[in-house]
């Protein structure tokens, strides 16, 4: 069927998928669609590990995206298992090197999270969640969940200390970039 402009401002004649790649970019759509997922991006991290370092350490939950837009924002959510035998376990989320998703009005309190255990059986997958609508990028960011150990105590990441190898859980983060 022939392409046809119609006088009334119409087209017709067009089939679903009836245009090239590329053929609209996002600025040719109309105001208010954006809230669109433009991208996807996930890793999971289903290795054992623990530390007692009190300084940032990187959890194993690192991902990259390439943003088609740099208005755009960026989601980032995710879940992972710690153990804590004691004490507090702080967590902070970067963008490269910049720290993002945190509360810089809590009073110096800038952490996405933390967690506190009393139990050092008890593992918990931990759910975290912010947007980084700053990244300002159309090149490859990565982002990373660090983590710390607050008290000197052992923190375990999927698994607990009373690990026989064979109570592993895995850790995910997801990126999606939204229009």
């Amino acid at each position: 069927m022939p392409i046809t402009l119609n006088g009334s401002g119409t087209v017709s004649g067009l089939s679903v998928g009836g245009l090239p790649d590329g053929s609209i970019a996002s600025a040719d759509l109309a105001t208010g669609v954006g809230g669109k997922i433009l991208q996807f991006q996930r890793v999971k991290y289903d290795s054992y590990a623990s530390t007692t370092s009190s300084s940032y350490i990187d959890s194993g939950l690192t991902c990259n995206i390439t943003p088609i837009s740099a208005s755009s924002k960026i989601i980032i959510v995710g879940r992972i298992q710690l153990c804590k035998t004691s004490y507090t376990a702080i967590a902070r989320l970067l963008r490269d090197s910049t720290e993002i998703g945190s509360n810089s009005d809590s009073g110096g309190n800038t952490d996405l999270f933390t967690f506190y255990s009393q139990s050092s059986y008890m593992s918990i997958g931990v759910p975290f969640m912010a947007d980084d609508d700053s990244h300002n990028s159309t090149s490859q960011l990565t982002y990373k969940l660090q983590l710390k150990s607050d008290g000197g105590n052992t923190l375990y990441i999927n698994g607990h200390n009373n690990n026989t190898g064979s109570y592993y859980s895995v850790s995910y983060m997801s990126l999606m970039e939204v229009a």
